[in-house]
This record gives C-alpha cells, sequence and structure tokens, in this order.
C-alpha cells in the first residue's frame, strides 16, 4: 500500500481517517451490493471533455520546441494520438472527500425523480478496499488553471488523469484510477467503456444516507432491500432532512 500513497500523480489527505462519499441512485446501489464490485468509468467517457487534456503552456511548450524540429509535425500528431489514446485506457470511479454531506453532490448526482443514495467510508477503508491489486491507484484530484499552470515533469500518463480544471474545484475529488496496458498503443484492441473490480461493500462502507426528498415508503423500501441482501448497515435520513429551529 505504501508504494501506491508515494506516487507523484496520487497527491493523500493529510489525514487517512477523513469520510469520503459517493452519491448514486438506488439502481447503481443494487448493482453495487448484488456484484460486489466497483464499476469503473473509461475517462473519456465521463461528462468533462476536458478530461485527460493537458493545460496550455505545457502544449504551447510543446509545441514550441517541435515546430523547429526535422519530422517536427509527425511527432506532435504522434504525441496527440498518445495523449488521447491514455484517456481510452484508463479508469475511474469517483468519490468526494469531505466532513460532511454535499447539497451539490445531491443536485449533481441524482437527478428528478429518483432515489438517491450516498454511501460513506473513510478514506483509509477506501485506500484498503481496493490494496488487492497493484494496478489500482486512489489519490486527491489537483485542481489548476489550465490557462496558466501546469505540471512538471510532464512524463507520466496518470497525471492528465488527476489534474482538471480550476472550475470543478468545488467537487472535492477523490479517484480510485486503474490504466489497463492492453489499450496503451497506438493500433490497440477497442477498449471496453468501463471496467469493474471487486470490492466488499459491508467491509468499506461505514453509513447510508438516503436523499431527503424521498417519501417514508421509499426509504422503508430501501431500509427492507438492504436488509434481505446481508447489508449489515442501517440507512439514515440525509441531515438535509433535519427541520429548522427557531428560538
Amino acid at each position: 500500500m505504501e508504494e501506491k500513497t508515494k506516487h507523484p500523480a496520487f497527491e493523500q489527505p493529510y489525514d487517512k481517517n477523513i469520510k469520503v462519499w459517493r452519491y448514486m441512485n438506488l439502481e447503481k446501489l443494487k448493482d453495487l451490493i448484488s456484484t460486489q464490485e466497483l464499476y469503473l468509468s473509461r475517462v473519456d467517457c465521463l461528462k468533462d471533455k476536458h478530461e485527460g487534456s493537458k493545460p496550455k503552456p505545457l502544449i504551447e511548450g510543446l509545441r514550441e520546441f517541435w515546430k523547429s524540429q526535422v519530422f517536427g509535425d509527425k511527432v506532435l500528431d504522434w504525441w496527440s494520438q498518445i495523449a488521447k489514446q491514455t484517456t481510452e485506457s484508463a479508469y475511474v470511479n469517483c468519490w468526494r472527500i469531505d466532513t460532511h454531506e454535499s447539497n451539490l453532490m445531491w443536485n449533481n448526482y441524482v437527478k428528478g425523480g429518483e432515489i438517491g443514495i450516498v454511501i460513506q467510508t473513510t478514506y483509509d477503508k477506501l485506500l484498503d478496499s481496493i490494496n488487492y491489486d497493484d494496478s489500482i491507484y486512489l489519490g486527491k484530484i489537483k485542481y489548476i488553471d489550465f490557462e496558466k499552470e501546469y505540471w512538471s515533469p510532464d512524463n507520466n500518463a496518470f497525471f492528465p488523469i488527476m489534474h482538471k480544471r480550476k472550475e470543478f474545484e468545488s467537487e472535492q475529488e477523490v479517484r480510485i484510477v486503474k490504466s489497463d496496458p492492453t489499450y496503451w498503443g497506438l493500433g490497440s484492441p477497442d477498449s471496453p467503456k468501463g471496467v469493474r473490480c471487486k470490492w466488499d461493500f459491508n467491509k468499506t462502507v461505514e453509513n447510508i444516507y438516503i436523499n431527503p426528498s424521498c417519501t417514508q415508503e421509499e426509504f422503508d423500501e430501501i431500509k427492507k432491500y438492504l436488509a434481505s441482501n446481508n447489508v449489515n448497515i442501517t440507512p439514515q435520513w440525509s441531515s438535509l432532512k433535519r427541520e429548522p429551529e427557531f428560538g
């Protein structure tokens, strides 16, 4: 585990016992419980089209260097293809690191009318849950100004995966990342849009919270489902469900 946490692309939190959260709808929760597997999405299939891209100063520096070199145009084209290939061979599962629930995340990840769930564990437990596989990493996303900032050295395929634009900083994201060497090279076979890795739900998850917009009947159905599927966690209402107090 120590080797994973020392990887330069995967920044670790100061407090490994800090809470982490994953927001989802009921369908995804049931899939997670029934399969005991995490689903990791291919990076280029995520909503942000800038995922896996590089900041402007890095790109401009590369272009400046190669424009005067023999076959420079071909090298730049090859470099661009490799960069895109990287996003098609890397898979991620996203969590939020925070001490409390987030109303922003409820709104972003649970559509109107859906039954929303958030599962909560600690960073350390999440790290332990993937420790069986040396090809899976966990770390905090670094948010930078892609117009002005960059990372150095630019020699690791994980850096573009673990950096996002400042505009997304409110997400406070930590990522589980798996890269598959089967699809690294140009001309590799088409990669799947997602991969799965085994995951012990009961051992990893500490709490399950239900979206405050759910009805009591929906809450009771979730509670019944969890019990019938040997989940040893009693669900709770989201803290946003609490009634206000005055005076």
